[in-house]
């Protein structure tokens, strides 16, 4: 009886210390944690680092802050689509928060400080979702370290926002095309609204978007989820329709300015 216990006895010391083994190892996602530290002191090093420039001027008066305001919901539409030439998204978002914190330097870049690092985690779950947990996290690391980014964590502007909004709108696309079980109806919210979002924060944004749709077409196989996809992409799309006349007139004033810098 002994002998033939031998195995089993062994078999269970070595199941333990793997296990001991695994607990003893930190997993690989918590090395996120520190990275986004880091880059949360090297955001916050900046919140009041120097004086509003004219660009993040530019943003109090678009959204109608300070003593550029208050302005109503409709009437921020319209401003912004005869005074920016961005799509409002980020200006509305802007519009809630600074009702909470207050219109100051340090409250209008801690938003986009606060949408960075939610950006840096997911970043590292598409990267983890996709491939694995080490390409993930180099993913995060690569995005947490660059210098424009870090800039940009500061900064009274969307830019933030764009970066978080693709990186959702790719996750949840890939999600939906590759989940072996019936996707959730928070996940399918979750690209529409996305999708709408890119278009909605910035028109090279919604190039993702198209991508997205191209490569749906063109190497998606064509089943009962593919066209699930297709008809959460296209009303995702048809939520940019009110925002049709504001575009026309970003292109109109892009045209005139082109020619008056050729004149």
């Amino acid at each position: 009886m002994y002998i033939g216990m031998r195995p089993v006895g062994i078999g269970l010391i070595l199941a333990r210390s793997s296990t001991t083994a695994q607990q003893r190892t930190m997993p690989l996602w918590w090395w996120i944690v520190p990275l986004l530290l880091l880059t949360t002191w090297l955001g916050t090093r900046g919140l009041t680092a120097d004086a509003l420039w004219y660009d993040e001027v530019n943003t109090i008066h678009d959204i109608g802050a300070a003593q550029y305001g208050p302005v109503s919901a409709l009437a921020l539409w319209g401003r912004i689509s005869e005074e920016s030439p961005w799509p409002p998204a980020y200006y509305y978002l802007m519009a809630g928060w600074g009702a909470l914190t207050g219109w100051t330097a340090f409250t209008g870049r801690a938003f986009s400080l606060f949408i960075g690092i939610l950006s840096i985690a997911w970043m590292y779950r598409l990267g983890r979702d996709m491939t694995t947990p080490l390409v993930g996290l180099s993913a995060a690391v690569v995005l947490g370290m660059s210098a424009f980014f870090i800039i940009y964590l500061h900064e009274f502007r969307g830019y933030t926002l764009y970066v978080l909004l693709t990186i959702i709108v790719v996750w949840a696309y890939w999600r939906l095309i590759t989940l072996r079980h019936e996707p959730s109806r928070a996940l399918q919210a979750t690209f529409v609204l996305s999708v709408a979002g890119v278009f909605y924060v910035h028109y090279f944004a919604g190039l993702t978007a198209v991508a997205i749709g191209l490569y749906h077409l063109l190497f998606v196989p064509k089943n009962t989820r593919w066209w699930r996809v297709a008809i959460l992409l296209g009303i995702g799309g048809l939520l940019f329709l009110p925002w049709l006349t504001g575009l026309s007139e970003d292109l109109e004033r892009a045209g005139r300015e082109s020619r008056n810098i050729a004149v």
